[in-house]
């Protein structure tokens, strides 16, 4: 499909350009009809692929050769785009533009301030007349928000009944590169959710190329390529000659692109694959499942979580297995928040001492006022920051078996076989927030202010009660999942680890029970409760 772009441009018969003559004569000055046409790349299969689109503040570079000499009124004039009644229309900021109907016209596209190259007047071609232009056209190595600022085209024309239309060519080539990865492509119509793609553990070496959402995407400089990756355990390598205005398809395989529907209840998979909560109860107690899909509201998804995934994030997982819970006899499942075991026979109080909040860890302090407890409390999402704190600000500690919550955490991919590398965050001690979240969504209760009370576990703690069977209600949103995959919550005493202190002597976590109550609790850090973490995909 050609995309053309025209302006009219109107010049006063009594206007002239100095040196403007043909056989002695003054050339013509007549209005003209400017459009401007991309049929796009040729690919082998004969097919014109990826044309360009031209939009609003889009500006082309134009310059008029006249008996071998480039007019100095033409030369890299700005064109501007700007849409006018569902078109586009081209225009410049000159008040009077005086273009001779004699003159050969030569454009190109995207228009450069400093241009600096040299141009051909004798060139009877568009590639010619630019040459220069060309050879020294700068190519990123990342490429992977979009080609369209580096894909440079060109194109010449005359003047022929009123018309001056140029049939642009781009002066790069093109690759396109076909993997047989996973995407899928959500179908949700209450919120747009972008598509999610299984390539993490694709890899190019030394170039980032663009994908359309089937296929990767290249500009490359014309001549000899060498191009390399791996999908999977599979590298991949391909030597080529780019030619300008040409697509080379790189083939391994093609993509699959799969439809559904993101709910909260869905099944991820090791691989990062996914199952809908409505599938048959076969086919997921036969899937390699490690968690359940929680959350999928993004304002209920920190910017640690999205910045971790490249500035999207789809959704919140809570793991489907407690850490550290190794076989059913195992009871040392466990963890303890914070203890120095070095001091802990000669000063226990020391051995559980510790600031976290001095490294910008989440701190929700012991306060009595219900009000600010919660809010501090349903505000706190950020999981995934937090743990990479303790990792990285508590390096020491956590390589001595200080912090074993978090060592759990960091050992869970091990023992549930995943999730992929580079398709999700990795596994992290879950917020408050975001646990609350999982509560909410899954066990479909509200946990607002008007129900909270005073807990009476321990002061600086709240709690909602008659929220009815919650335990239960969390093992029926894992009841399809077969018993290797899943660790059920008990009648009470789920208390879960969160990523949050109260103190240098208390951490905070979070217990739910058929009972009907949600405590959210502060205790001393040398207690023990489940880790059970959570990853954003």
């Amino acid at each position: 499909m050609r995309n053309i772009y025209s302006l009219l441009i109107m010049i006063p018969a009594i206007l002239v350009i100095a040196g403007c003559e043909k056989n002695g004569q003054e050339s013509v000055l007549v209005p003209l009809t400017v459009s401007v046409s991309d049929d796009g790349f040729l690919s082998s299969d004969g097919a014109a692929v990826y044309p360009a689109e031209f939009s609003d503040g889009d500006a082309i570079g134009l310059f008029a050769v006249e008996n071998g000499t480039v007019l100095e009124a033409v030369d890299n004039l700005r064109l501007t785009a700007s849409s006018n009644g569902g078109s586009i229309v081209w225009s410049s900021s000159d008040s009077v533009m005086t273009f001779p109907e004699n003159a050969v016209y030569y454009a190109y596209y995207p228009y450069q301030e400093n241009f600096g190259a040299s141009v051909d007047p004798s060139a009877t071609t568009a590639s010619e007349f630019f040459a220069d232009f060309i050879a020294g056209w700068n190519l990123p190595d990342d490429q992977s928000n979009g080609f369209a600022d580096y894909d440079l085209s060109v194109g010449t024309a005359s003047p022929s009944s009123g018309r001056l239309d140029f049939e642009m060519s781009h002066a790069m080539g093109l690759v396109k590169i076909s993997l047989p990865e996973k995407t899928y492509r959500f179908t949700n119509t209450d919120r747009q959710i972008p598509d999610y793609s299984l390539s993490g553990n694709v890899v190019f070496n030394d170039f980032k190329p663009w994908t359309d959402g089937n296929f990767y995407i290249y500009l490359i400089m014309p001549g000899n390529f060498s191009l390399s990756g791996s999908y999977g355990d599979t590298p991949w390598q391909q030597d080529g000659e780019a030619i300008a205005d040409n697509c080379v398809t790189i083939d391994y395989g093609e993509p699959e692109v799969i439809e559904h529907l993101l709910q909260v209840g869905d099944f991820f998979l090791a691989d990062g694959s996914l199952i809908s909560k409505d599938a048959p109860a076969s086919e997921v107690s036969s899937a390699d499942v490690i968690g359940i899909v929680c959350q999928i509201d993004p304002d209920r998804i920190a910017d640690g979580e999205k910045e971790a995934l490249g500035g999207v994030a789809h959704a919140i997982v809570l793991a489907t297995r407690v850490a550290g819970f190794l076989s059913a006899d195992n009871l040392g499942y466990m963890r303890r928040f914070y203890t120095d075991y070095s001091i802990q026979n000669t000063d226990f109080e020391a051995s559980y001492t510790r600031d976290e909040e001095e490294i910008g860890f989440p701190n929700i302090p012991m306060t009595s006022d219900l009000q600010e407890l919660y809010t501090l409390a349903d505000e706190n999402l950020d999981g995934y920051r937090a743990t990479h704190l303790i990792y990285t600000e508590r390096a020491d500690d956590f390589a001595k078996g200080y912090y074993p919550g978090f060592k759990a955490v960091y050992d869970f991919a091990s023992e549930v076989g995943g999730p992929a590398e580079g398709v999700t965050t990795g596994w992290f001690m879950p917020s408050g927030g975001q646990y609350l979240d999982a509560i909410r969504n899954l066990c479909n209760v509200e946990l607002d202010i008007t129900g909270i009370v005073a807990s009476g576990v321990a002061n600086g703690s709240m709690a909602w009660e008659g929220q009815g069977a919650l335990a239960s209600a969390m093992n029926k949103a894992m009841e399809k999942v077969s018993n290797n995959n899943k660790i059920l919550y008990s009648d009470y005493q789920n208390g879960v680890m969160i990523a949050a202190t109260a103190s240098d002597k208390y951490y905070r976590y979070i217990d739910i029970a058929d009972g009907g109550w949600v405590d959210y609790i502060c205790f001393f850090k040398y207690a023990t409760s489940i880790v059970r973490p959570m990853l954003a995909f």
